[in-house]
């Protein structure tokens, strides 16, 4: 009788190779980068409630203007009664990591110029 608890049958997994299993051990032992989230409110005044469609189009020209140089990992934004909240999440280790944000988050509200930025309670 099948194991009920697993979710996917014994034949059908497969076992991972010891390689891998050592690269992994090695990347997650060395530990040099962490991933950091920058959290910013976005308001406009001619625009008191925004909607999701603002939300999506800010996510739109914030993609469009990112450089790879930024090391933005994902950025998230969600419409609230208040204005846009808007995260950031950033890959890098100390003092690179705070470089690369504040350069990119000049960058980008640079292109939003419409939306000035709060930082949220």
């Amino acid at each position: 009788m099948p194991d009920r608890t697993s979710p996917r049958p014994q034949q059908w997994q497969r076992p991972v190779p010891a390689t891998r299993r050592r690269r992994d051990r090695q990347t997650a032992s060395a530990g040099t980068e962490a991933v950091y989230l920058v959290r910013l409110e976005l308001a406009n005044p001619e625009l008191p409630q925004p909607s999701r469609t603002d939300a999506e189009r800010i996510l739109d020209v914030l993609w469009a203007h990112l450089q790879p140089r930024f090391g933005i990992e994902h950025i998230r934004v969600r419409a609230g009664p208040a204005g846009i909240n808007l995260g950031l999440f950033f890959r890098g280790s100390g003092t690179d990591a705070a470089t690369h944000s504040s350069t990119a988050i000049a960058h980008l509200l640079a292109r939003i110029p419409e939306w000035e930025p709060k930082i949220p309670p």
